[in-house]
């Protein structure tokens, strides 16, 4: 069968400014026959109520598809989602939880189709805190420091001085929020009576990296070995990856692939069209 020219298919949002419109947007930016407003459009092959909320009982044979966040618990929403459900051609729902809803014997065409992330944009960054000053005697361990400085996706953040990189000098009024805007404090004494920081790093909920030295061995730590380089890049390193294998969950949910998607599903909708 020949294929036709380029169908119209149109989004109707619910509001704009928020997550719903730049939905709607990656799909008229990326899908050429793919339109979006506030208002309902009558001569069109296809509406995509985003969300179900925007559709009001018609007489109208155009096909429709619904978007499906969740289901709202007060009256009349409850009721709308499964009426309106039972009027559209296809449902899209946004998690499996939602999708799950629907009695399969009943709503047998629905798709689970996620928003998605910017993964170019949303990187994951490892913050170091080091607290401090530094000795002429190096115990403070500042060359430790400069030997895993060279580790790519690391933000050090310094106070005090004598550190190999830009330092904060801050009042005690200023710590907590020091602390609280690291993910990790390190300490990388070679010698210590405490640090300080270790108390006041875990006063403020932070982790600790340190190594045997004064009292660290009574707190909780990531421990490495003391002046031992090496020992604690392989810390750092296991830090980074655990952030990895976190990201590594959303990697296929981009905005990419939410448009893929919906190109599959509208030809699906639409098979004598041409979708692109």
């Amino acid at each position: 069968m020949m294929v036709n020219t380029q169908p119209r298919i149109h989004v109707k949002i619910c509001d704009s400014g928020w997550i719903i419109e730049k939905m709607a947007k990656m799909l008229a930016d990326q899908i050429s026959c793919v339109s979006y407003s506030l208002e309902e459009r009558d001569s069109v092959d296809l509406i995509y109520h985003m969300p179900y909320l925007t559709y009001n009982t018609t007489s109208s044979n155009i096909r429709r598809i619904g978007y499906f966040t969740h289901l709202e618990q007060d009256e009349p929403k409850r009721s709308h989602f499964f009426r309106a459900a039972a009027d559209f051609h296809y449902l899209v729902c946004q998690s499996l939880k939602t999708a799950n809803l629907f009695n399969k014997d009943e709503f047998d065409r629905i798709s689970v189709i996620s928003p998605g992330v910017d993964l170019e944009k949303f990187t994951p960054e490892l913050r170091i805190g080091v607290v401090g000053r530094t000795y002429d005697s190096g115990r403070k361990g500042e060359n430790l420091v400069r030997s895993v400085m060279s580790l790519p996706g690391i933000s050090w953040r310094f106070t005090g001085r004598g550190w190999p990189g830009d330092s904060q000098f801050l009042a005690d009024s200023e710590m907590p929020s020091f602390y609280r805007s690291v993910d990790y404090i390190l300490v990388t004494s070679l010698n210590e009576g405490g640090p300080m920081c270790v108390l006041e790093a875990l006063a403020c909920g932070r982790p600790v990296i340190a190594p045997d030295v004064g009292w660290v061995n009574e707190f909780p730590h990531i421990a490495y070995d003391t002046g031992d380089a090496d020992s604690l890049r392989r810390v750092l390193l296991k830090l980074q990856t655990d952030q990895m294998q976190r990201r590594a969950a959303v990697l296929d949910r981009t905005w990419r692939n939410w448009v893929v998607r919906h190109v599959e599903l509208f030809q699906c909708l639409l098979p004598n069209s041409r979708i692109e």
